[in-house]
């Protein structure tokens, strides 16, 4: 499982309505992505004959160029006020050895917020399938 300092959730960070905020995220994380990816055949009605959703690998041929990527992540906060670069977007890939650099303006009322990966799922869509 991927942690923040060994925690899950990740450590709390407490401050005030109107206190701005700035953190550096930074990616420790080790090895390959934990995603196993694989080529689904379309099969449906057309037109795009686009693939069913399935639980598991049913019947998918492996790809094993994913599993040589590289883990990367990125940081969204739920339910603060931020502009989009501070917001961890799904397809803002930080790699290891790096940091998302965010600045939180915690202008809205006291509450509860909650942060968590936001990294996208690796997923592409195939011109072909293998043999």
């Amino acid at each position: 499982m991927w942690t923040y300092r060994g925690h899950f959730p990740g450590p709390t960070i407490e401050v005030r309505s109107g206190q701005r905020v700035r953190v550096a995220w930074n990616n420790k994380l080790k090895g390959a992505i934990p995603v196993k990816a694989v080529w689904v055949r379309s099969e449906g009605p057309g037109p795009g004959l686009l693939p069913y959703n399935r639980p598991g690998s049913q019947g998918g041929s492996p790809r094993p160029e994913e599993d040589r990527l590289t883990a990367w992540t990125t940081v969204h906060v739920h339910g603060g006020h931020q502009n989009a670069i501070n917001d961890g977007a799904a397809d803002y890939a930080v790699a290891r050895g790096h940091a998302q650099l965010a600045e939180y303006v915690n202008d809205q009322a006291a509450t509860h917020l909650f942060y968590r990966d936001h990294a996208m799922a690796v997923t592409s869509t195939p011109l072909h399938l293998p043999p």
